[in-house]
C-alpha cells in the first residue's frame, strides 16, 4: 500500500495510498508514452485527500532536486535570436517575439518543459494534467523565448561582480523583460559561456558559475545556453569540469532552469553531459545551407542512444524563418527531421 511518484529518472514511495500494483522504477519511461507502464494497475483510488496531497508534495520534490529535476522530460522548444539577429538582439525585440509567439499560436504548440506523472490509485498525472474521474485540473507549461549573446554589458557591475545587461539594448533590465515574457505565459531563456568571454567578446561565467546562477534565478530565468568560448588549452581538453560547476550552481538556486550546453560536440559530451545538463551539442554551428543541414542531420545517427527524458542530444537550431529564399525551400526537412 503505498503512492508511486515517478519522473523520468527516479521515483519516490510513501505508504499513504493504495494501489493495486505499483510500477517498478525500470518501467518508469513507459510513462511518457499516453499508455500506462506496462504492469500498472490505476483502478483503485487513493485513500484520502490528504494522501493525494502529500503525493503531489513529494513529486514537487522531485521537480527540483539536482540534475533530475523534472525538466526537459521531452525535448525543449522554442524561439532564439542568434541566427536571424545576432547581436541585434534588444528588450523590444523580445518582446515583440514573445508576444508574437502568443498571437500566431505557437505558444499552444509543441512540447512542455516539465512532462511528469503520479499514479494513486484513480489518480494520474500526465503532462500537467490532474484527473479523477470527472475532475480534472489543469496547468499549462509554454515554450520559451530565448535571448542568445550581445544582451550584456561589455563588463561587470564593478561593486557585486554581476553579470549586468547593455543598458541601451536593454534599458528595463533582463528581469523586467522575464516578467513580462512570464506574463505572456511564455518562459525566457538566456546566454552565457564557461570561459572568460562569450564568443562576442562579452563577459562569461568562468569561475562565478554561483554568482551568475543566483543572478539568473532572481531574475526569474527558465533556460540557460552555456557556450564555450574563450577556454583555456588545458580546459578544452577537459571542460566536463567547469560545465559540472555551473549545474551544481543551477541546482543550488531552487530554481528549476533547463541547462544547456553548447559545446559543440567536442569531447562527446553525449558521453558524460546526461549527469550535469539537460541538453548538449552535438556538432558544429548549422548555418543556412542545405548541405550543413543534411550533414547535421547524417551526423546523428548512433546518438539517439544517449538521449532520453531529461537529456537530449540538440543538433542545433532549426532554420525556419532565416532569410533565405532558396534554403526555405529545404528547411521542411530539417523540421522533419526535429520532430520526427
Amino acid at each position: 500500500a503505498h503512492c508511486y511518484c515517478a519522473t523520468a529518472h527516479g521515483a519516490r514511495s510513501s505508504p499513504l495510498l493504495t494501489t493495486e500494483q505499483a510500477p517498478q522504477p525500470a518501467r518508469v519511461l513507459n510513462a511518457f508514452s499516453a499508455k500506462p507502464a506496462e504492469g500498472c494497475s490505476m483502478v483503485t483510488r487513493c485513500s484520502s485527500p490528504l494522501a493525494l496531497l502529500m503525493c503531489t508534495l513529494l513529486l514537487h520534490t522531485t521537480l527540483v532536486l539536482g540534475l533530475d529535476n523534472g525538466l526537459a522530460l521531452t525535448p525543449p522548444m522554442g524561439w532564439n535570436s542568434w541566427n536571424e539577429f545576432q547581436c541585434n538582439v534588444s528588450e523590444s525585440l523580445i518582446l515583440r517575439q514573445g508576444k508574437a509567439m502568443v498571437d500566431t499560436g505557437l505558444a499552444e504548440l509543441g512540447y512542455i518543459y516539465g512532462r511528469w506523472w503520479v499514479v494513486c490509485g484513480g489518480w494520474r498525472w500526465v503532462g500537467a494534467v490532474l484527473s479523477l474521474e470527472s475532475m480534472s485540473l489543469t496547468f499549462r507549461t509554454r515554450i520559451s523565448v530565448n535571448i542568445d549573446d550581445c544582451w550584456q554589458a561589455q563588463e561587470r557591475d564593478n561593486e557585486t561582480g554581476r553579470l549586468v545587461a547593455d543598458g541601451a539594448r536593454f534599458p528595463n533590465g533582463i528581469q523586467a523583460v522575464a516578467d513580462q515574457i512570464h506574463e505572456m505565459g511564455l518562459r525566457i531563456g538566456i546566454y552565457s559561456d564557461v570561459g572568460k568571454k562569450t564568443c562576442q567578446g562579452f563577459p562569461g561565467s568562468h569561475d562565478k558559475y554561483e554568482l551568475d546562477a543566483k543572478t539568473f534565478a532572481e531574475w526569474g530565468i527558465d533556460f540557460l545556453k552555456l557556450d564555450t568560448c574563450a577556454l583555456t588549452f588545458d580546459e578544452r581538453l577537459d571542460p566536463q569540469p567547469d560545465y559540472a560547476r555551473m549545474s551544481a550552481a543551477l541546482n543550488a538556486t531552487g530554481r528549476p532552469i533547463v541547462y544547456s550546453i553548447c559545446n559543440w560536440g567536442k569531447k562527446d559530451p553525449w558521453t558524460w553531459a546526461p549527469d550535469i545538463a539537460n541538453m548538449w551539442r552535438t556538432t558544429m554551428d548549422i548555418y543556412p545551407q542545405y548541405a550543413r543541414v543534411m550533414s547535421i542531420v547524417d551526423d546523428q545517427a548512433g546518438k539517439e542512444t544517449f538521449a532520453g527524458p531529461g537529456h537530449w542530444n540538440d543538433p542545433d537550431m532549426v532554420e525556419v524563418g532565416v532569410d533565405s529564399t532558396i534554403f526555405n525551400w529545404y528547411v521542411k526537412v530539417q523540421f522533419l527531421f526535429h520532430v520526427a
